[in-house]
């Protein structure tokens, strides 16, 4: 990059911290409030949020909607309807630094899809870093212990957290395969509107079936401000205006924030211990991601 950093680009420090406190709030509601309503409040009250700043920029983009009508429910469901709801699931059972280490290793298995949908050998940057992903996830799993490895027993939290993480690999291939040619802004809402809609069944089943604990009390009613607001308004917009300013290998790069805020974060204020393990996955996860974002443009073409 010549010259200075761009004033945008520092809107990319933004995302990791707010993404960080999801992750802890999470898990602090744990057992207070039940994931797929947590996720369902969430991005309902971030679309009645959202809807009065972006709803002049949807107008006139109908045709573009129905174009791309498919790209916009892959988006919603994979993003909006699945993630965030396995992802409160997995912190019920999992801290927040393993849900967040787990969810780095996505864009190494983005680079092999992309590689085995466009019928060519990986590069062997993308080799290495996946390599290093499952090696990161093992250290995780195993404690830091390879005598561990022969009876190895994940935390239920820490099988979907990987399941999520395939999500948000499909999610990213999608949208960098199929984005829908609109605004942030309006792209959001619409998002936001299809995944709420299509989270309103689990959330009756999880509600009607499984009958969990639901408190709405002041600490839920925060949370649930902060967490509609912040990792999933502003973030995003966030991060958009600071990828188009400073590009998007280093958006990778600052996302590497994420579990070591998530970790500082959680250590103050849940209390829970940052082992040794867990350092031994982030080097092995952050080394994966330089790899990820220094591969040849060839490998990242889509």
């Amino acid at each position: 990059m010549n010259g200075a950093f761009p004033r945008d680009g520092w809107l990319l420090l933004f995302p990791p911290l707010f993404w960080a406190i999801n992750t802890v709030v999470g898990r602090a509601l744990a057992g207070h409030f039940p994931p797929i309503a947590l996720s369902f409040g969430r991005w309902s009250l971030a679309f009645l949020i959202l809807l009065p700043f972006a709803i002049g920029a949807l107008r006139g983009q109908g045709s573009v909607l129905r174009r791309h009508w498919r790209a916009m429910l892959a988006l919603s469901l994979l993003g909006v309807g699945l993630y965030n709801s396995l992802l409160y699931t997995a912190l019920i059972t999992s801290q927040p630094v393993n849900v967040l280490l787990i969810g780095a290793t996505a864009p190494s298995f983005v680079l092999l899809a992309e590689a085995a949908l466009a019928r060519r050998l990986p590069d062997w940057r993308a080799v290495l870093a996946t390599l290093l992903s499952i090696g990161g996830v093992l250290a995780v799993g195993t404690g830091g212990s390879l005598a561990n490895l022969a009876h190895l027993q994940f935390a239920q939290g820490d099988l979907v957290m990987i399941v999520a993480t395939l999500v948000w690999a499909a999610y990213t291939l999608v949208l960098k395969r199929a984005r829908p040619p609109m605004p942030m802004a309006p792209l959001l809402l619409v998002q936001i509107g299809i995944g709420a809609v299509l989270l309103v069944p689990a959330f009756l089943v999880e509600w009607l079936v499984f009958q969990p604990v639901m408190r709405l009390d002041g600490q839920v009613a925060v949370s649930l401000v902060y967490v509609a607001i912040f990792p999933s308004i502003l973030a995003y917009l966030c991060w958009d205006r600071g990828v188009a300013a400073a590009g998007a290998q280093v958006a990778v790069v600052l996302a590497n924030l994420t579990p070591i805020l998530a970790a500082l974060l959680a250590w103050l204020f849940l209390g829970e211990a940052i082992g040794p393990q867990h350092l031994v996955a982030a080097a092995m996860i952050f080394t994966a991601i330089r790899l990820a974002t220094t591969a040849p443009k060839e490998a990242l073409a889509s």
